[in-house]
């Protein structure tokens, strides 16, 4: 047999994969057996040990090997080993003191903190069971194995705490160098002019709920800061100079800040530095457009960004000179406007620069200006096609809802998505009283609370803009002075507000009188958010919600007509035969009652004849009010045609149908009207039928509460007969003698 096929022999593989294993639980059955209590007067507990070595080093090569992964408890037998082992050489080295104790609680700890967490539970286990062994082999008391325990314990959490403080050090430090790194593009951006505030979107048109994505201001330092680079290095190496630096304007103008540097030497300053300090001072401040020094004299070197020493004295500086970097170039370098840094370059020689390299230095500065002009116009062309692919989807959103509450939910969503505000609301001037606006919506951190509130004209911003027709207040700053909606809401924390009159409707260019419908006003804590740009947007979103919500409240009208009768207020009748067949269907499921009431005011040919229509009209709207007023939210009033009007009586009986049906008869007779200066009285006669026995579809009941009603009037009018009654004279009438 060869070495391979011993190798691969079923009992030499079996052997292979457990070996470690059967050494663990032999050395751990030996432990509790005492036989490493006192090894020195026997041979095998010693022979134990170096068997127990030789498989931690055979573990130990098979893991940095990567031979043991095909072992069906690869994963737990090193760990479980090392516990094992700990706890064998604290017997051997001191018995159960605490010294000897803590290195195997200790080892129990590490192994918890580093190891994979299904190995953890058999690495505690192993410990556990081998200190009971001891126990109950009377090795250990009782007292000393709830020690061992909680030393145990002790370690675990300690070492697992001391981790979790070591990933926590770790992601810390990774934090903070990410917002080191965010500061400084920040930073960047700022003093090269790229910042823009306003929200960045996709260059697709997403939807307002999907996250925002970061559009070109990143790129556009980035390429900035290359390309300054390129250049400095570039000069210095053409001019053969040692440092060639620029010098950058921060946002206040307080601080230069270093952003390019190509340098032979070592001891240059990041700063910032205070820009009234060295030889650029004179620059920076606007006196001269460059400034060369030669040879500069030892010690004084002047650039603030070179450290003072022996690295930095004035001796290895023979010549520099600094440039202006306009803000906006002109045609000619003395139309340039405005200083935003200076490029300050140095060498070793004494010699002045001659007309060239003059000439190259300016050509360098003025690029560089070109370059940080390029990337503005790039960043402001990006976030105009940022801001208009937001207009758009804002008006998206809008063309996509339909009622009130709809759009103005739209539109404070919107608006949010768009600016950092921190309240949106969108008002509407009542339809029944003018001078009264009504909130419709609200959205921001404190929004719930005005939502539905109601508040005059006259008492805030928000109604002066409505009276007044034109944005308040004037340039968008707030202190929290004046009210914003009522006289009691001064909204102290807000710092930019504007409220925009909502007016759809535009005669020649103006808004005509009384087109105002409402108003959407903003706020933010931001100071200076309304800029004339975001103002212009502002009333663009504004314009564009004046009419969707004038469509929204002209198809709720139109929605209000179609299911209520124009002139009595009450239900149509095709809303009634839409609702008593699903009063009656559950009526059916329930098996409960319900009644149907049909009215008729009497000789109202008459009264339209002898009075006009219009005196009518008014004994319709009048009757229509006592019904209106004498019937619950669950039952249904409607105008069933000309002078009839109809009640379906939601789970109500021929009993309770009766004592309504008196009670309008009763209150329509006591109606007082006056034509031309004498007195008018109306009745009203009205017939019953009630579900079931008066009928289980609509037409029978409809049909025999329109016979109870016809009986009514044939038996005087002013009265009310139920369908029962009605059946009874019929039955009557019909068993009687010819």
């Amino acid at each position: 047999m060869t070495k391979s096929d011993w190798r691969r022999h079923p009992a030499v593989r079996r052997l292979d994969e457990l070996h470690v294993l059967a050494v663990t639980v032999l050395c751990a059955a030996a432990l509790v057996s005492g036989a490493f209590d006192r090894p020195a007067s026997r041979w095998w507990p010693w022979a134990l040990l170096w068997l127990m070595l030789m498989a931690v080093t055979s573990d130990a090569h098979a893991r940095f090997k990567g031979r043991g992964r095909g072992r069906p408890f690869f994963v737990y037998e090193g760990p479980v080993l090392w516990m094992v082992l700990s706890l064998v050489w604290t017997r051997l080295t001191g018995g159960s003191s605490g010294e000897m104790q803590a290195i195997a609680a200790g080892v129990a700890g590490w192994l918890f903190a580093t190891t994979p967490s299904e190995v953890r539970l058999p690495v505690l286990a192993t410990a556990f069971f081998t200190e009971v062994g001891l126990t109950l082999a009377g090795r250990l008391t009782a007292g000393e194995l709830s020690v061992h325990v909680l030393l145990y314990a002790l370690a675990c959490f300690a070492f697992s705490r001391l981790g979790s403080y070591q990933r926590w050090m770790v992601e810390t430090a990774q934090a903070q160098a990410r917002a080191a790194a965010e500061a400084e593009h920040a930073g960047k951006a700022y003093d090269f002019g790229v910042h823009t505030r306003q929200a960045e979107a996709l260059p697709r048109l997403p939807s307002l709920d999907e996250p925002q994505r970061a559009g070109l201001g990143r790129q556009v330092v980035d390429f900035v800061e290359l390309s300054i680079g390129m250049q400095i290095e570039g000069l210095r190496q053409a001019l053969g100079l040692q440092t060639a630096a620029v010098l950058w304007h921060n946002r206040d103008l307080a601080e230069l800040h270093l952003r390019g540097l190509s340098s032979s030497r070592t001891d240059v300053q990041k700063g910032p530095f205070a820009p009234g300090v060295g030889v650029p001072a004179s620059i920076v401040r606007g006196e001269l457009l460059e400034l060369q020094v030669a040879p500069v004299r030892a010690g004084h070197h002047g650039l603030p960004y070179y450290a003072e020493g022996a690295a930095g004295e004035g001796a290895a500086i023979g010549a520099l000179m600094v440039v202006s970097i306009p803000h906006r170039l002109g045609s000619t370098e003395a139309q340039d406007e405005g200083i935003d840094g200076v490029l300050c370059v140095d060498r070793t020689s004494t010699e002045r620069f001659d007309d060239a390299a003059r000439a190259a230095i300016r050509m360098c500065a003025r690029k560089i200006a070109l370059d940080v002009a390029c990337g503005r116009i790039l960043k402001q062309t990006d976030q105009d096609r940022i801001t208009l692919g937001r207009i758009v989807v804002v008006m998206r959103e809008l063309n996509a809802v339909l009622g009130v509450e709809h759009v103005a939910r739209a539109a404070t969503k919107a608006v949010s998505a768009l600016f950092n505000v921190d309240l949106v609301a969108v008002s509407l001037v009542d339809a029944t009283d003018a001078s009264l606006l009504r909130i419709v919506h609200a959205a921001g951190p404190d929004g719930g609370q005005f939502e539905n509130l109601q508040f005059t004209l006259e008492e805030g911003l928000t109604g002066q803009a409505v009276q007044k027709r034109c944005a308040l207040p004037h340039g968008g700053d707030y202190r929290g002075v004046q009210p914003v909606f009522t006289a009691s809401d001064r909204l102290g924390e807000l710092r930019s507000l504007t409220a925009l009159p909502l007016a759809p409707h535009e005669v020649d260019g103006t808004r005509e009188l009384g087109g105002v419908i409402g108003a959407l006003t903003i706020g933010s804590r931001e100071p200076g958010l309304f800029t004339p740009q975001t103002q212009k947007i502002l009333e663009l979103i504004a314009s564009s919600l004046a009419v969707k919500m004038d469509l929204a409240l002209a198809h709720e009208k139109l929605g209000e007509l179609a299911t209520q009768d124009g002139l009595t207020g009450l239900a149509t009748r095709r809303v009634f035969s839409e609702r008593i067949e699903v009063m009656l269907q559950r009526a059916e499921r329930a098996e409960g009652p319900m009644a149907l009431i049909l009215t008729d005011i009497d000789h109202f040919k008459r009264i339209n004849d002898s009075y006009g229509h219009p005196f009518g009209d008014q004994v319709l709207r009048s009757v229509a009010r006592v019904i209106q007023r004498a019937v619950r939210k669950v039952d249904l009033a409607g105008r069933y045609g000309g002078e009839e009007f109809v009640v379906l009586l939601d789970g109500s009986t021929e009993e309770g149908a009766v004592q309504l049906a008196e009670r309008l008869r009763r209150e329509v007779e006591a109606l007082e009207f006056e034509s031309g200066g004498r007195p008018v009285r109306v009745t009203m006669s009205l017939g019953i039928a009630a579900f079931p026995r008066d009928g289980a579809v609509a037409a029978d009941l409809t049909e025999h509460a329109d016979k109870a009603l016809y009986r009514a009037k044939d038996t005087g009018r002013n009265r009310t007969v139920t369908y029962a009654e009605a059946r009874a004279h019929l039955t009557e009438a019909a068993a009687a003698p010819r």
